[in-house]
């Protein structure tokens, strides 16, 4: 039904973490609505990567803390909801390598921007085995991703959610 309101399909947690921020006067905006992926032979590759933090909420900074607080003193209620640390954009925003996953990420938002450059900056978009063990940290389209001195083979995510465009594919997916 959200997808059908072409709306970005969240998790309860989220969905009740924002209903709590939205009660305080606080309006969150999920990641998966400000970001898309440029080029869909890596969506799934880049979905399975930022797993739940896909529905990450994007909070202006200067609400960020109050937002932060209210989620600590009710956070039983949405364990596992994310909000993104705003107040470090700055700091982030220009911290992407050369060939990494950020850059095969648009978006118009700077704090989103930033928070995929601090996620994604640092692994590199490889093709072989050789270029997977050359890395520190990388990953291939068909989801080997290597990462902390080893390498695994990443669920497919079931449901892609990240940009508004890919909510009609989704849609027919599941229908």
């Amino acid at each position: 039904s959200q997808l059908e309101n072409k709306e970005a399909p969240l998790g309860e947690r989220t969905l009740n973490l924002i209903r709590l921020l939205k009660r305080n006067r606080i309006d969150p905006t999920p990641l998966c609505d400000l970001i898309d992926v440029k080029d869909e032979a890596w969506r799934d590759t880049i979905e399975a990567i930022l797993g739940n933090v896909r529905e990450a909420l994007v909070i202006p900074p200067d609400k960020a803390r109050e937002a932060v607080r209210l989620y600590r003193i009710e956070g039983r209620k949405h364990r596992g909801a994310h909000i993104v640390n705003t107040t470090k954009t700055d700091e982030w925003l220009h911290r992407c390598d050369k060939g990494s996953f950020a850059e095969l990420i648009e978006t118009d938002n700077e704090h989103a921007r930033a928070f995929i450059n601090l996620r994604l900056g640092n692994i590199i978009c490889v093709e072989t085995e050789a270029d997977l063990l050359k890395h520190k940290r990388a990953a291939t389209a068909d989801l080997m991703l290597t990462t902390g001195g080893t390498t695994t083979m990443m669920n497919e995510p079931s449901l892609t959610i990240l940009g508004r465009s890919n909510r009609e594919k989704q849609l027919a997916k599941l229908q």
